[in-house]
């Protein structure tokens, strides 16, 4: 058996060092699907807090849920991208770091591996390719020293959970306070389009609640206001054909 075809019969380097690039990356790729989602929790708790105090109009909500959405989407495939472009390079310097190795045996060998690849062999003494191979059958050793819990992002991805933790807990705490404003604010965020009211401490009570205007009459729609003091003028919005009307109201009493 030639040192050639000793070479040929023993891909395992690369297939070893591909196998753990792809659970690096998978490890990576789960990372930032937590990254987005804290940052969406994040997001989403200003954009409440917002809310609350500013009260959007609807055009307003739904341009604002356009934006955080593209930015959160762009986010994540610009993450993916950076994760799915990673080499066998990258990999082989991030498994010497994880051996510890000064020598860096695992980046030699990956270019042992590549230049022996490339045809450099037709114009050298057969020992000179043996000590290629043993290089690379050398760091295929070490490589095969590492472990599934050394070479999976564990670190990274226990790291990101913890930030992730704190802010969903923020989040939910902020959530949980008024459970009433979170259900009317999420509605306004989630579903911008059915139009619904800004939480208000106001409760109103309409009579009738189906009034009707026989032709030529009038009719008189009356309110009463409970929930918070009314400190300010009160006005009767209507919207009729896209147009939005306003009228003052009468106070009856206090």
């Amino acid at each position: 058996m030639t040192i050639i075809a000793k070479m040929r019969e023993t891909p395992t380097f690369i297939a070893t060092l591909c196998r753990l690039k792809r659970s690096w990356q998978w490890g990576l790729l789960l990372a930032v699907k937590m990254r987005v989602a804290g940052l969406a929790a994040v997001a989403s708790a200003v954009y409440a807090l917002a809310d609350f105090f500013l009260a959007f109009d609807q055009k307003v909500c739904l341009a604002l849920d356009i934006v955080l959405l593209a930015v959160l989407v762009g986010l994540l495939t610009v993450w993916i991208r950076g994760v799915l472009r990673l080499t066998d390079t990258d990999m082989a310097h991030r498994a010497d770091r994880l051996l510890k190795g000064r020598r860096q045996p695992i980046l030699s060998g990956l270019e042992l591996h590549q230049w022996l690849g490339q045809g450099h062999t037709r114009h050298l003494l057969e020992f000179r390719i043996y000590l290629s191979q043993m290089g690379v059958d050398k760091a295929a050793t070490e490589l095969r020293r590492l472990k599934f819990n050394d070479y999976f992002p564990f670190p990274e991805l226990r790291q990101r959970l913890k930030i992730l933790a704190l802010q969903v807990l923020v989040a939910g705490l902020l959530a949980f306070l008024n459970p009433a404003v979170t259900r009317v604010i999420a509605k306004r965020i989630l579903l911008p389009l059915r139009d619904t009211p800004p939480y208000s401490l106001y409760t109103f009570k309409v009579s009738p609640t189906t009034p009707r205007v026989i032709y030529g009459g009038t009719v008189e729609v009356s309110a009463e206001i409970t929930g918070a003091p009314v400190k300010s003028e009160v006005w009767f919005v209507t919207r009729y054909r896209g147009q939005t009307h306003r009228t003052a109201c009468f106070q009856e009493s206090s």
